[in-house]
């Protein structure tokens, strides 16, 4: 038995609760008080239900203790169950009561209709009659994609496949007593198979037009001894054996009478190469076959002749005597004093600066100076020969001017012993002087 207090079990004969020592005869009255909320009530309607029922199940249980008094001894009541504390609190809304009610009805509406389903379903079974196993079994499976139908299948390879079946299955003739025999059936029969086999799947011929070409001269076949006492022989093996040739050979027929006439090949004499062939001998050969016209020294020869590069820079040296003249009148003009060493240096560095600046500019820009113009002559790099650089023309211009200053010109003279003309400033700026 289940107390209607503290829901504990106890067996029947008991006429208390051993746990919370409530009678028994109160049960009804405590499980009445007691009964809980089935549903989808919120935990909040439950925590505020649990307050009203514990106060219920108190006045319950000191109106059943104060009844039965006189018939039993008290016991005091000891409930399972937590009251939150404040007693003034207000009485749950009607809506709340409302919705527990609705949710109660519900769920007895809905076991109610379960029963009765579990009730009429075996009714159901007995007299629904069961379909036909052919209904079952032609009913579309859901859910399953339908086979795809298959391709037809070409009928030549059907026959071909058939062939090689029956082929296979057959059975060989009897092998005959000599080897020779039994071997070449054994290789007619499977070389016919195969042959049926290919014809099957090749496509069929097309027609074949025939030209007619000259006649070609047969050599005729002689057989050797041996083979014709072979033959011979295996003839008259199958003559004892009482067996026909299953091949028959026949000789090739001529169309034009034999002629005497020997048709020989004639095959080209190799041919000796007496040198040696290598990686170089197409290189040598096409040296060999090209023809170099040859060029006189004097054509190739484009070195600027001495006595045009002396005159040229003499002419140089007059324009930088004009371009210096104006500042040797204005020394001349406001001092006059030559002997003096401060005139003598302001002098020489003017011209030294002005004749720097004018080999430089003319030698980068156009690539010869004046004098160099009206004599045909250019300065080039001797590497590439194009026009040299600026750091190259600075070069060549200090190397002219200090061996100009330094050696009074003497330094020039190596032009005349060098094997290319060059003097020392052209090998200080890695330039040449050519002609045009």
């Amino acid at each position: 038995m289940q107390c209607a207090a503290c829901r504990a079990e106890y067996p029947n004969s008991s006429a208390e609760c051993p746990r919370c020592q409530v009678p028994t005869a109160l049960a009804p009255t405590a499980a009445s008080a007691a009964v809980p909320l089935s549903g989808p009530e919120t935990k909040s309607q439950t925590r505020e239900a649990a307050p009203s029922t514990s106060a219920d199940q108190s006045a319950a249980t000191e109106g059943a203790t104060t009844t039965a008094a006189p018939a039993t001894t008290p016991v005091p009541a000891m409930s399972a169950l937590i009251e939150f504390p404040g007693k003034g609190r207000p009485a749950r809304p009607q809506w709340r009561k409302d919705l527990s009610e609705r949710v109660r009805e519900i769920q007895q509406r809905r076991a109610h209709e379960s029963a009765q389903e579990a009730a009429e379903a075996p009714r159901r079974q007995t007299e629904q009659p069961s379909a036909p196993a052919t209904v079952r079994a032609a009913a579309p499976q859901l859910g399953l994609v339908p086979p795809v139908n298959a391709p037809a299948i070409n009928p030549l390879v059907v026959a071909a496949l058939k062939r090689i079946e029956r082929a296979r299955q057959t059975p060989l003739p009897p092998i005959a007593r000599g080897a020779k025999r039994g071997t070449a059936a054994a290789a007619l029969i499977a070389n016919e198979q195969y042959e049926e086999a290919i014809e099957a799947l090749l496509p069929p011929p097309t027609a074949i037009v025939t030209i007619p070409v000259p006649p070609v001269l047969e050599a005729t076949i002689v057989a050797e001894p041996a083979q014709l006492s072979e033959q011979h022989a295996t003839t008259e093996g199958d003559a004892e054996a009482g067996l026909t040739p299953a091949l028959v050979v026949v000789p090739p027929q001529s169309t034009m009478p034999p002629s005497t006439e020997s048709i020989t090949a004639e095959k080209p004499a190799p041919r000796h190469i007496n040198v040696v062939i290598d990686d170089n001998y197409l290189t040598r050969k096409e040296a060999e076959t090209t023809h170099v016209p040859a060029v006189s020294a004097t054509e190739s020869d484009d070195r600027a002749p001495l006595p045009r590069r002396v005159a040229a820079g003499l002419f140089d040296l007059v324009i930088v005597a004009l371009i210096a003249s104006p500042s040797a009148a204005v020394i001349e003009l406001t001092n006059g004093n030559w002997s003096d060493v401060r005139v003598a240096a302001s002098l020489t560095g003017v011209v030294i600066t002005i004749m720097f600046l004018y080999l430089t500019v003319a030698t980068a820009v156009f690539g010869r100076t004046v004098g160099q113009r009206l004599w045909s002559l250019r300065t080039v790099d001797a590497r590439n020969g194009l026009i040299p650089t600026v750091g190259q023309c600075a070069r060549r211009a200090v190397a002219f001017t200090f061996t100009l200053a330094a050696t009074a010109g003497l330094a020039l003279l190596y032009a005349f012993i060098d094997a290319e003309n060059r003097a020392a400033h052209d090998h200080f700026s890695g330039t040449i002087t050519v002609r045009e």
